[in-house]
């Protein structure tokens, strides 16, 4: 049976290139997986309809769409598509 929730670490990649390490609790429902994401302190914020990547390894390589700020550095988040390995963002 396949995952269905994932709690703790990623890599997490900003629209702009930035590699964090943060800390991923989300749930497959709907055929999709959804979430917060809590990124560690860093000089940029993440914004509401920023595309960003986000690998682990019982997730995969998914990319998000940041759907809206929840709380100090914390995002929620929905995984649309899994990104075609030959794309860069």
């Amino acid at each position: 049976m396949p995952r269905t929730h994932y709690e703790g670490p990623v890599d997490f990649l900003t629209p702009d290139g930035t590699h964090l390490i943060a800390r991923c609790t989300a749930s497959f429902r709907r055929e999709r997986w959804q979430g917060t994401i809590h990124l560690p302190e860093f000089d940029r914020r993440v914004e509401r309809g920023d595309v960003c990547r986000v690998t682990a390894g019982d997730l995969g390589e998914l990319r998000v769409v940041i759907l809206d700020s929840v709380g100090t550095h914390r995002y929620e988040f929905v995984a649309l598509i899994r990104p075609d390995p030959l794309e860069t963002l």
